[in-house]
């Protein structure tokens, strides 16, 4: 905001961005908000706020001309900079790939919630959708690389390649904004939290139809970070979870999603993706997920074959079905594996409700299962189902682990080599196996021991128990 202490102080042609500030009023000056991005020039006329900015002896010779031009208008969706006296424009403006890898940088749960509006992660979104993205509280006032629309490094031959890849997580996240210690409770302050939404919680990201070309199409690297208090509560939706649903090429990497509150949802919802098509490594989910047909913590469902990858991930989260019918279908980490492969992966969580078939680990349609496994308690289940004991007891990469060490958690095509030879810390031998891979921090994965409690089949106090 514009202040001053001085009755006879003005302002002329001056602003303040009210909803960036949440400031409303001031002493001086005329509140704007997308209008003081939107123009791209000084522009003429009553209706553009920078008309008379070049207007002004800026060097103070006594004469306005061409060597007083001292702004940088950017795009659509930058506020001026200054350029006069070669001031650096690029400076003034947010870098969102500081670190140059392609991967745009995510610190904000309003900046996760713009990831809908570039489900293809390349930083340049469509122009319906870019207002959205580039608004107050997400990528706000962007730099964008020279020679593209886009906001990370060129590379290349191609000029207008903006080279994104996806998105990275910069700092843990968590759906408990008011910090009351939890999200899913109705009259007690929960409302307040930010994504609440009237007690419908998060709108998963994608299509919430069973479109794949509207569905997360890029990578999402968790850099070892967690997304903490998720809640959805959207009982005739289907395809909930943090993701609607994935493409073949998108990638879901080093992340965390403790107490995870899948509370309501129809058929192919899960904890991180209700349909996923693409690769999912080094993930661990917990808490409760509820849903119809096709419900699981990692996935509701995966399908593609050629595709389709869990790998290095486990969940500890219970599993509820609330559906009837005899084909329905649930599991304690993928609700039906139709396709695909799940890999050197387990789970701890109870699996119950009315579903026709239920399995600890996942239900199998066409999809392959290599050394994963799920707790069976005290007695061993073939062909997957490991006791308590069995699944603690080694602290290395030995026994039902032999192999690993000996996975392609990176995606390279090559196995077992660099930190796909030890994703895992194995603790002591009354410990499951925790994730480190990409940074994962063991101590809140700890927190997620044991298993969440199963379910007594009714939701009416919201906490699944």
């Amino acid at each position: 905001s514009i202040h001053s202490s001085l009755n006879t102080a003005t302002a002329v042609a001056s602003y303040w961005d009210s909803a960036a500030t949440s400031r409303s009023t001031s002493a001086l000056g005329t509140a704007q908000t997308t209008g003081l991005r939107t123009p791209t020039a000084y522009g003429s006329g009553a209706m553009d706020i920078f008309a008379a900015w070049d207007d002004y002896d800026t060097n103070g010779d006594g004469t306005v001309d061409a060597a007083d031009d001292a702004w940088d208008f950017g795009t659509a969706y930058n506020y001026p900079a200054l350029k006069y006296a070669g001031m650096d424009v690029d400076a003034q403006r947010t870098d969102y790939d500081a670190d140059g890898d392609g991967l745009v940088e995510i610190s904000t749960l309003a900046q996760l919630n713009a990831v809908r509006w570039d489900l293809d992660g390349n930083g340049a979104p469509a122009s319906a959708n870019a207002t959205s993205y580039f608004a107050v509280g997400a990528f706000l006032n962007p730099r964008f690389e020279t020679g593209t629309a886009g906001l990370c490094p060129t590379t290349g031959a191609d000029a207008d390649d903006d080279d994104c890849l996806g998105y990275e997580l910069r700092s843990d996240l968590d759906f408990d904004t008011d910090g009351d210690g939890a999200t899913h409770t109705s009259g007690t302050g929960d409302e307040h939290d930010a994504y609440y939404n009237s007690g419908s919680g998060w709108m998963a990201i994608g299509s919430t139809a069973a479109n794949t070309a509207a569905n997360f199409n890029a990578v999402f690297d968790g850099n070892g970070h967690v997304i903490d208090n998720l809640f959805i509560n959207r009982g005739t939706w289907q395809y909930q979870g943090l993701f609607a649903g994935t493409t073949a090429n998108a990638v879901i990497t080093s992340l965390g999603l403790p107490n995870v509150r899948l509370q309501a949802a129809q058929n192919n919802s899960g904890g991180l993706v209700g349909v996923h098509r693409g690769r999912i490594a080094a993930v661990w989910v917990s808490g409760s997920v509820r849903a119809g047909s096709g419900v699981g913590p990692v996935a509701g469902v995966t399908t593609a074959a050629s595709t389709a990858r869990v790998v290095a991930s486990y969940s500890t989260a219970a599993v509820h079905c609330t559906s009837g019918a005899s084909n329905a279908v649930a599991g304690g980490l993928v609700g039906y594996h139709d396709a695909g492969q799940i890999r050197a992966s387990y789970a701890t969580g109870a699996v119950t409700g009315g579903c026709g078939n239920q399995d600890r680990l996942a239900v199998i349609g066409s999809g392959t299962v290599a050394v994963s496994y799920y707790d069976s308690g005290a007695t061993a289940s073939a062909p997957r189902g490991q006791t308590t004991t069995a699944l603690q007891t080694p602290t290395s990469y030995t026994g039902i682990y032999a192999d690993w060490d000996a996975q392609d958690v990176d995606g390279d095509g090559v196995s077992g080599e660099g930190a796909d030879g030890d994703p895992w810390d194995f603790g002591t031998a009354s410990d499951p196996p925790i994730l480190k891979y990409g940074g994962l921090a063991v101590a809140p994965q700890l927190d997620a021991q044991p298993q969440a409690p199963a379910f007594s089949g009714t939701v009416a106090d919201k906490t699944f128990q």
